[in-house]
């Protein structure tokens, strides 16, 4: 494997039109010889509340529902939510993506950041978008994907798909103007 993209940005082409990955941002948390798992990190869920905390078992107050950021990552649904997070502690649940930021299916975790760290950072995480490698490879070398490296400052943002998507592609010194649609190597 050349080069291994865990921790790092990925954004959709502008010609890209799927409805789920059009405009995408995705932050990679796995890359192996047989696989890669990532994490639209700019895609708002569509379920409520309600719906999470039913289809989930959360057992989360009320009022405390309301001060989680739940997003979308991709069209594969979990059985079980991942807590995309600021580090806070070494937790045996947990593992680390890139310095700082941790990936954990722990209720325990969850509930941590709400009852004693309410202002870390956080993604609480209902699907996730996953690639065999050798297909990964071939929409990177097809120009689907573009990779950006990892700045905190965006893992977590709280703007709209769009604005995101715009933001790093600005980060990355690439114009949109200058962007072909036709794909090729050279």
């Amino acid at each position: 494997m050349a080069v291994n993209y865990r921790g790092q940005f990925l954004i959709s082409m502008p010609h890209i039109k799927d409805d789920i990955f059009h405009h995408s941002v995705i932050f990679i948390v796995e890359h192996t010889e047989q696989f890669v798992l990532g994490i639209i990190i700019n895609q708002q869920n569509l379920l409520s509340n309600h719906e999470l905390k039913e289809q989930y078992a959360l057992d989360i107050e009320p009022n405390d529902m309301d001060k989680l950021n739940f997003i979308s990552g991709g069209p594969i649904r979990l059985k079980e939510l991942f807590v995309l997070h600021e580090h806070i502690q070494q937790w045996t649940k947990a593992i680390e993506i890139v310095p700082g930021i941790d990936l954990t299916t722990s209720a325990d975790v969850l509930a941590t950041i709400l009852d004693s760290y309410p202002d870390i950072a956080h993604s609480i995480v209902d699907s996730y978008s996953v690639w065999d490698t050798p297909q990964f490879n071939n929409e990177l070398k097809n120009n689907i994907w573009m990779p950006i490296p990892f700045d905190k400052r965006f893992l977590f943002s709280k703007e709209t798909k769009e604005l995101l998507w715009h933001q790093l592609f600005k980060s990355s010194g690439v114009n949109l103007q200058n962007l072909s649609e036709q794909m090729g190597s050279a």
